[in-house]
C-alpha cells in the first residue's frame, strides 16, 4: 500500500474474511500495483469484512528484538517446563519442520516440533505474527502484535491453543 502521491510503499495490510479480524486472511505489503477491483477471488462469496493496516520500516531502519517466540505451554512455559522457538521475519509454511529448543535439564518432550503444539506467544516490539490453522498459510488466521499468554479459544483467541500449523512474521514500525 502506498500513498497516492508518492513512490514509497510504506504501509502493509492484512485483509480478513470475517468481522473482528477473523477467518482466513490475505496479506500484502511491498506491492505497488495491487488493486482490489475485480479481486472477488480473495474470499469467494464473502468479500473483505475487516482489515489490519501496519506501517513498514524503511530499508535502513533496524528493528528492535528478534521476532516472535512461540511456547509449548501457556504463560510462556512459566511453572511448567517446555519448549520455545523464536521465529525471525520470514514465512514458516510447515510447523512440523520446526523443532522446539528445551532447557538443558529437560529430558522428555511431549512433541519435538511445533505442529499443533503452540500455546502462547511473545512478540518483540518491531514485529507482528500471523498464525494460521493449517500448513501453507491456509485456514483461519490470527494476527498478533502483542504477547498472548494463552492461545485458547475460550480466552478470546481465534486460532486456538495447539492449533497453529504455519506462520508469517513481519517487521513493522510502531
Amino acid at each position: 500500500i502506498k500513498d497516492k502521491n508518492t513512490k514509497d510503499v510504506r504501509y502493509g495490510a492484512i485483509l480478513h474474511e470475517h468481522e473482528n479480524y477473523e477467518g482466513t486472511c490475505y496479506e500484502f505489503f511491498n506491492k505497488t500495483d495491487f488493486n482490489l477491483k475485480g479481486r472477488d477471488n480473495i474470499f469467494p462469496g464473502n468479500g473483505v469484512s475487516s482489515i489490519t493496516v501496519f506501517l513498514q520500516p524503511q530499508p535502513d531502519e533496524r528493528p528492535e528484538g528478534k521476532g516472535a517466540t512461540l511456547y509449548e505451554n501457556i504463560s510462556y512455559n512459566e511453572g511448567k517446563p517446555g519448549g520455545e522457538k523464536t521465529l525471525t521475519a520470514e514465512n514458516y509454511p510447515d510447523f512440523s519442520r520446526l523443532q522446539y529448543t528445551y532447557p538443558a535439564d529437560f529430558t522428555k518432550a511431549k512433541e519435538p516440533d511445533l505442529h499443533d503444539n503452540v500455546s502462547s506467544i511473545k512478540i518483540d516490539s518491531s514485529y507482528m505474527a500471523l498464525l494460521f490453522h493449517n500448513e501453507n498459510f491456509e485456514g483461519r488466521c490470527e494476527v498478533f502484535r502483542d504477547d498472548d499468554p494463552n492461545l485458547n479459544e475460550k480466552t478470546g483467541n481465534y486460532i486456538g491453543e495447539e492449533e497453529a500449523d504455519s506462520a508469517k512474521v513481519i517487521m513493522i514500525k510502531k
